[in-house]
């Protein structure tokens, strides 16, 4: 027997390559919840336009979530019922849900948790796109609650009009050791306005980093972070960096000791609750963990171009542009890019005497 005979032989006895299908809602026999049923590991359920009453739940299966016409065409609607719209538990950053507006979740007065959010997670650091998540009611984190070690990425997201909060994340027993990618979570480049609660909360060990994001017109604290008695296995680590916050109850709360921020380039204002020093959480003698505002950070006004009707985009006229300077803090807020042109150089001192 010749060997190009054995290895053929060898070769057409390995198992076909499985390649990931796409399966596409609405069908005569697929609901999104049995699309979802059907689903394996990389495979795709493509959501069409309209509005669906499925409530349902990922349980280890990392598989994309799509709304194939975007979010404003695409909803899930779980007004119908109790409890939470879509729950992902043990999942990856691989788990992706995009594209979809997600409305309804309800609050179980009954079993007295965290549902009712668009989207709850337990166990699992899914990725989280160009969703809107609105119109939710739940204990804690209408938009997003995320418990027991999730740590999700968040972005491009808008997160608003939301009964007990805007994005809740609770480690439980502090992060285990390990240094994945997703051992943070991670808001980015989201909107989190008009909550009915605080904007963000973080608690119990968990680790989580804001980036260029706009938390305004929560009711609650904009931030809040804190371990609380008896929870949590280590402090909580909060990075926030190029955000805004502003017209919340309060800005950023630190509510006790077991909480590490960093901060940098944000702008905190008018948040009306506020007394010094809880507007930047305040500096605590002899406490490594948090050493003040951070660099570049300001509070003015962001100059919002029509807040009354939910626009959070900047005016051209607004003064944090100024910090678009070659060695400033960049653009600060969601959906917020310098202006094309600004290349001049102005020191760094100079563009902070602006704000004093």
């Amino acid at each position: 027997m010749s060997r190009l005979f054995v290895v053929v032989a060898l070769v057409t006895l390995l198992p076909a390559p499985v390649l990931a299908r796409t399966i596409r809602v609405p069908s005569e026999e697929t609901t999104i919840q049995r699309a979802v049923f059907l689903a394996s590991d990389g495979d795709t359920v493509s959501v069409g336009p309209g509005t669906y009453s499925d409530r349902f739940t990922i349980r280890f299966k990392n598989i994309v979530l799509r709304g194939e016409a975007g979010a404003d065409a695409t909803i899930l609607d779980g007004s119908g019922g109790v409890g939470n719209v879509v729950t992902l538990h043990g999942v990856n950053r691989s788990m992706i849900v995009e594209d979809l507006t997600i409305v309804g979740g309800t609050f179980n007065t009954v079993a007295v948790e965290s549902v009712g959010s668009a989207i709850y997670i337990n166990q699992g650091h899914p990725t989280i796109q160009r969703c809107k998540l609105t119109a939710n009611d739940a204990n804690s984190g209408g938009g997003i609650a995320a418990y027991f070690f999730s740590r999700p990425r968040i972005e491009d997201c808008w997160v608003a009009y939301n009964e007990g909060g805007g994005i809740f994340i609770e480690t439980g027993d502090g992060d285990p050791p390990g240094g994945l990618p997703e051992d943070k979570a991670q808001i980015v480049n989201t909107v989190i306005v008009r909550n009915r609660g605080f904007g963000v909360s973080i608690i119990k060990g968990a680790k989580a980093e804001i980036l260029h994001s706009t938390i305004a017109h929560n009711t609650g604290d904009g931030v809040r972070s804190e371990i609380t008695a008896g929870g949590g296995g280590g402090k909580s680590w909060v990075t926030i960096k190029n955000t805004l916050i502003t017209n919340n109850a309060t800005g950023i709360i630190r509510r006790d000791n077991g909480v590490c921020f960093t901060l940098e380039c944000n702008d905190v204002w008018s948040n009306p609750n506020e007394t010094a020093p809880r507007n930047w959480v305040g500096v605590l003698q002899g406490d490594p963990c948090f050493s003040g505002r951070g660099p570049g950070s300001l509070s003015i006004d962001p100059s919002y171009t029509d807040a009354a009707n939910d626009d959070f985009s900047l005016r051209q006229s607004s003064p944090l542009f100024t910090l678009c300077q070659p060695d400033g803090c960049g653009a600060i807020g969601a959906d917020v890019e310098c202006p094309v042109g600004v290349t001049s150089h102005t020191s760094w001192g100079a563009v902070k005497s602006l704000f004093r």
